[in-house]
C-alpha cells in the first residue's frame, strides 16, 4: 500500500524537481523495495509455519485402548489396558488416567500406573487388572451394580508436558456390558 502511495506521489508531485529519468528510477526503486518487503513477509510467515509444523511433529502420541477377556480357565473377567507410543519421540512425564463411573459416581484407577513415567519412542506396554476387584477396593461392588442394571463406564486418557505446556488427551470411553462381562466402546 505504501508503495502505491509513493509511486503516486512521485508521479504526480509538482514539488519534486526531478527529470523523467530520475522519476522513473525512483518509481522502480519504490517497486523493488515494496517487492522486497512483501517477499520478506512471506519468508518470515513461511518460517513460522515450518517451525510450528516441526514442533508439532515432535509431539509424542499414545495409542491406548482396553481389551476384555476371561482369566484362563475361569469365567472371571480380566481387563487389559494396552498402550503404545506410536512416534519415535519420548514421553518424559506421561500420566495415564483411568476413571470408572458407577451410577454417576466417579472412582479413579490411576493407581494402576506410575505417575509421570518415561516412555521411549515406539515402546509398547500392557496393564492387566480385574475390574470387579479393583473397583471393589474403591467401595462399590461392581458385579452387583452391573447385574442390577446400573450404568458403568470407563474413561481412559493421558497427560504429559510438551514444550512447556500441559497436554491432556481424553482417549476413549467404554461401557460395561454386564451380560458379556466386557468393556464396549461407547
Amino acid at each position: 500500500m505504501l508503495g502505491f502511495i509513493g509511486i503516486w506521489h512521485v508521479s504526480s508531485s509538482t514539488q519534486l524537481d526531478l527529470s523523467d529519468n530520475d522519476r522513473i528510477s525512483l518509481i522502480i526503486a519504490i517497486i523493488t523495495a515494496s517487492g522486497g518487503l512483501t517477499s520478506a513477509a512471506f519468508v518470515v510467515f513461511s518460517y513460522w509455519q515450518t517451525s510450528e509444523a516441526h514442533v508439532d511433529a515432535q509431539r509424542p502420541q499414545l495409542l491406548i485402548h482396553v481389551q476384555s477377556r476371561f482369566e484362563e480357565g475361569t469365567n472371571f473377567p480380566l481387563s487389559i489396558i494396552e498402550y503404545r507410543n506410536i512416534t519415535r519421540n519420548k514421553f518424559d512425564d506421561l500420566t495415564i488416567h483411568v476413571m470408572i463411573a458407577v451410577d454417576g459416581q466417579e472412582y479413579s484407577l490411576d493407581g494402576l500406573f506410575r505417575h509421570k513415567m518415561t516412555m521411549i519412542g515406539l515402546d509398547q506396554r500392557s496393564r492387566f487388572f480385574h475390574p470387579y476387584v479393583e473397583v471393589s477396593k474403591l467401595g462399590p461392588d461392581m458385579q452387583k451394580l452391573a447385574n442390577a442394571g446400573k450404568n458403568i463406564k470407563l474413561n481412559i486418557g493421558y497427560e504429559h508436558t510438551f514444550y512447556g505446556s500441559r497436554n491432556v488427551v481424553d482417549a476413549q470411553r467404554y461401557e460395561w456390558n454386564a451380560q458379556k462381562q466386557l468393556w464396549e466402546i461407547c
